[in-house]
């Protein structure tokens, strides 16, 4: 209770490849080549995952949609997940408005990002900011764990439990 949740990349960008891909929709094309090569070529963060090890408390990759992931970490901690911003950039919130496509179902569904997702407690921080520029990744902190259960986004423009959506084996 109390710690951080973080990622160490951007989401949205592998469901907007395959949005690219086989449904044909509008990007400029730097935009499109940026997303295709996080779909074709993901970069597993395996070095920032080995340096951070003594200073995170849980960790899992997102290979299967963040809400997946969140969902389940929430599950093996017992713990609410109280997400409180998208981790995402600017770029694919423009493309889901140029395409008329749900903003949150790029972001929290998509899956194949193969980014971390992870907690900290707050003294950690400046650890995992510096062990990341070294890495030169970026951290998105998106929210912290509480006293209860399940994944809620709530910020000062929405409020919503995040089901988990993403990937399924077997389903």
């Amino acid at each position: 209770i109390g710690d951080l949740v973080c990622t160490t990349g951007a989401f949205g960008y592998t469901s907007a490849a395959l949005d690219i891909i086989l449904k044909e929709k509008k990007s400029s094309k730097i935009f499109s080549k940026k997303s295709k090569d996080l779909f074709f070529r993901p970069n597993p963060r395996l070095k920032f995952g080995i340096k951070s090890i003594n200073h995170i408390t849980s960790c899992m990759d997102s290979s299967d949609g963040l809400s997946s992931c969140l969902n389940e970490m929430s599950r093996q901690s017992k713990k609410k997940f109280m997400i409180t911003k998208y981790p995402t950039n600017e770029d694919v919130i423009e493309f889901s408005k140029r395409n008329k496509i749900n903003f949150k179902k790029l972001v929290l569904d998509g899956g194949e990002e193969f980014e971390l997702v992870f907690t900290i407690p707050p003294k950690n921080l400046t650890k995992i900011l510096r062990i990341a520029r070294e890495s030169n990744i970026k951290i998105f902190q998106i929210g912290h764990v509480t006293k209860g259960n399940g994944v809620v986004f709530d910020n000062d423009k929405e409020s919503f439990r995040i089901k988990d959506k993403g990937w399924e084996h077997f389903r």
